[in-house]
């Protein structure tokens, strides 16, 4: 059995799992109860089935062993399901934004990004640090990421890749 402190930490772990989850839309402010999940806090614990996970105002509010109930909030059956800490990919380049060429011009594919983005989401993953990229496309991308005027996930980023000529 977990104690308090593990729970909470466990709830820190998870958060990033339950916004994905709800990720097609924007948050709602409404309380979300994942109820009868099995839950997997990615410390090596053994997992813990039957599990409630209530979220309020996008951040975990209370995790409970058994079932609860929260008047108003939106149902999620888990049962059969697994809630784990999101993932984060720490080497990745955004598809859709190629540096400039010599001559001039950039190619920026900014509906190639935005399914890729969502695509990461799709698979769990909840942050992913592009390691080089055109500046001003990925720099953007994030910004909107952070205002939460796109679907994806949290972005970290560098900018241009930094090599030897030609390399």
């Amino acid at each position: 059995m977990m104690t308090g402190r593990a729970l909470r930490r466990a709830a820190a772990l998870l958060l990033a799992a339950v916004v994905s989850a709800a990720a097609a839309q924007p948050a709602p402010a409404a309380d979300l109860l994942i109820r009868d999940v099995t839950l997997v806090d990615g410390t090596g614990a053994p997992a813990l089935p039957g599990v409630s996970v209530r979220v309020r105002d996008g951040r975990i509010a209370s995790i409970t062993a058994g079932p609860a109930a929260v008047r108003g909030a939106e149902v999620v059956d888990g049962r059969g399901r697994y809630l784990v800490p999101g993932l984060i990919d720490t080497h990745v380049h955004i598809q859709g934004g190629r540096l400039p060429k010599e001559g001039g011009g950039t190619y920026v594919d900014r509906t190639l990004a935005l399914r890729t983005l969502q695509g990461y989401l799709y698979c769990g993953v909840t942050s992913v640090y592009d390691s080089g990229n055109y500046e001003d496309f990925i720099f953007e991308l994030r910004a909107a990421e952070r205002a939460g005027a796109i679907v994806a996930p949290r972005i970290f980023a560098t900018g241009a890749n930094i090599t030897v000529p030609g390399g």
